[in-house]
């Protein structure tokens, strides 16, 4: 089916909407954390009754190449979960200041357009000796987010920021 991923995304989008909508709606922390951990549960265990809480299981197994219902809710339950851990720590806390990806969001476009025309030239991509084992390749990528998140620290430094 070509378009089998579509209304997955969909639900996506709406459950990052409805992440949004609760930090305009709340303003305590202890408001918009319950909310969160709400919905992470809520998305969690649908999603895990879908796939009868295995991953090759169930009514719609988790699969992320076909963009199935119970991986769309999974990945929501785990966003869900993870917004409400770091509003905590930074905003709430601010043990963190949310660096270095605070400065890669600051410039997310420009990162993004150097990666698509850099993606395979040196040095952030190169032919691997072994395509058997994926240390190479693992380092390669590491090293191509460490170098992309450098050039955000100094775009950032420099006061440098690209937005459409």
């Amino acid at each position: 089916l070509p378009h089998q991923g579509t209304q997955s995304g969909m639900w996506s989008v709406y459950l990052g909407v409805v992440a949004g909508y609760i930090i305009l709606c709340y303003n305590s922390t202890r408001q918009r954390c319950t909310h969160w951990l709400f919905w992470a549960l809520l998305t969690g265990v649908i999603s895990g009754s879908l796939c009868g809480w295995s991953q090759e299981g169930g009514l719609i197994p988790v699969n992320k190449q076909l963009w199935s219902l119970s991986f769309a809710l999974l990945t929501s339950a785990s966003g869900f979960l993870l917004l409400a851990i770091l509003f905590v720590i930074v905003d709430h806390f601010n043990w963190w200041s949310g660096s270095p990806f605070r400065y890669a969001g600051m410039n997310a476009i420009l990162l993004y357009i150097g990666h698509i025309i850099t993606r395979h030239t040196f040095p952030w991509s190169w032919k691997p000796y072994n395509v058997t084992d994926h240390k190479e390749l693992f380092l390669m990528n590491v090293s191509g987010v460490v170098l992309w998140l450098l050039i955000s620290k100094v775009l950032h430094s420099n006061e440098i920021f690209f937005s459409v």
